[in-house]
């Protein structure tokens, strides 16, 4: 009597998931160009599309949860090019950076940051909470700050590479590459939107990159406008 009823359970399952593959064919195949299949919802993360409630109900449930987690845990640290990108010290242990920048370091600059601390504008990491609490004891004293001293703080597992977007541009009747360094810990994703839909989506910006790398002559200085068009792109990484 088990028997037959395990089988009829095996039955059933397999019908409604045939049903609900029918009914959600093109929401399947939606997902095949996502760069993650993982969320953050109720103090775990979980799968874009399936039924956890419906999985807990057996009992590998938790082989199961254990693997999205990881697979959460990989998509955090990005990519396969960002992974491979990693140094195998980073994967072990979360560092912190800082990117400072601004004012502070100007020639003209007294008191300098520079010269009291021998801090540098530029690109700064720490393994342990203890030195960047003593790295930003010193840049968030009021004198550095007047100056106009700016700083970007990420945390996590570091490649310690420079993000370059390298983009082939069409205008009229020429191409151009262009190499745009968008300094270290730059995500893929935000330098490809960057790039689409964001600021140098548009010819202003377009045109003045252009420019910077070919030379005034190479194109004139445009307005807003969507006469440049990206061909081709791709993304790389630079110590």
């Amino acid at each position: 009597m088990n028997i037959k009823l395990y089988k009829l359970a095996l039955w059933y399952i397999k019908k409604c998931n045939a049903k609900c593959k029918n009914r959600y064919k093109e929401k399947f195949e939606s997902l095949k160009p996502l760069t993650r299949l993982t969320y953050w919802g109720f103090d775990k993360y979980l799968l874009l599309y399936g039924g956890d409630a419906e999985w807990q109900i057996f009992d590998k449930y938790d082989v199961l949860d254990n693997a999205i987690q990881r697979l959460a845990e990989y998509e955090n640290i990005g990519t396969v090019e960002e992974f491979k990108a990693l140094k195998k010290e980073s994967l072990c242990q979360k560092e912190w950076m800082i990117h400072i920048w601004g004012g502070a370091w100007n020639s003209d600059a007294n008191p300098s940051i520079e010269k009291d601390y021998g801090i540098q504008e530029g690109y700064h990491y720490f393994k342990t909470e203890e030195e960047i609490d003593r790295f930003l004891e010193i840049i968030d004293k009021p004198e550095y700050q007047y100056q106009g001293l700016i700083r970007d703080i990420k945390y996590g597992f570091m490649t310690h590479k420079r993000t370059i977007f390298v983009g082939t541009f069409k205008y009229e009747d020429k191409e151009f590459v262009l190499h745009y360094d968008l300094g270290y810990e730059y995500k893929k994703d935000d330098a490809i939107y960057y790039f689409t839909k964001g600021n140098f989506s548009c010819d202003c910006n377009r045109s003045l990159a252009i420019r910077r790398e070919y030379g005034d002559d190479a194109i004139p200085e445009l307005g807003c406008g969507e006469d440049i068009k990206l061909v081709d792109y791709h993304i790389e990484y630079l110590d």
